[in-house]
Parts: C-alpha cells; structure tokens; sequence
C-alpha cells in the first residue's frame, strides 16, 4: 500500500513583476499552513520582468522551486543568465502547469 500523495501547490505569476512580490508573500502564508507541501511558482508573461537579475530579489523558502518559462523568456529576449540566482526554467509554463494539475497539484493564480 502506497503511503499518502505528496501535497503539491502550484503558483503561477503571469501578470506584472509585481505578481513575484505576491508570490513570495503567498509563499509564507502556505508554509505556515501546509508545512509538508511542495510548493511551485511558475512565472510567465509580463511577470517575468521579477525573476531578472535587476529585479527586486526573490528568496524562496526551502522547499519552493520558482522556474521561469523558457518560451517566454525567448520572446521577451530574457536568458538563463538573465534569472536571478537559484531560479529554474521550465519549457513551456502552460504544459508545466497543466501537467501539475493533472498530477493532482492545487492552482492559484497570483
């Protein structure tokens, strides 16, 4: 018998960099509330301005993975060495937040 599904909850920041800001508040709130939870911020469109080097810092807590989309990072001239420090990229943030969800993770749009 398999023991219980991890806890996964997705984040996803699309609109403004503002929105990394939001995220990283959420963050706190989530892992007082779900300590056990693996927490995943994924970050397309105008919101990719927030993970750049120039941004305004971004520090996760241990367990949360923030990746940026690399399909929009093409299309907004960002690349990998252009992401702060520790930050991941996915291939496409709609597959990766699709596939989440199907893999029985929560979703919250910031």
């Amino acid at each position: 018998m398999n023991g219980p599904a991890e806890r996964h909850v997705l984040l996803h920041a699309t609109q403004g960099p503002e929105d990394i800001a939001r995220a990283v508040a959420a963050l706190a709130t989530l892992g007082e509330s779900l300590p056990d939870a693996r927490i995943s911020v994924i970050v397309n469109g105008k919101a990719l301005a927030g993970v750049r080097k120039d941004a305004e810092p971004i520090d996760p807590a241990s367990r949360t993975q923030v990746f940026a989309c690399e399909l929009g990072m093409s299309r907004n001239g960002i690349t990998a060495d252009d992401l702060q420090e520790g930050l991941g990229t996915v291939p496409s943030a709609v597959v990766a937040l699709a596939a989440g969800q199907l893999d029985g993770a929560a979703y919250i749009r910031i």
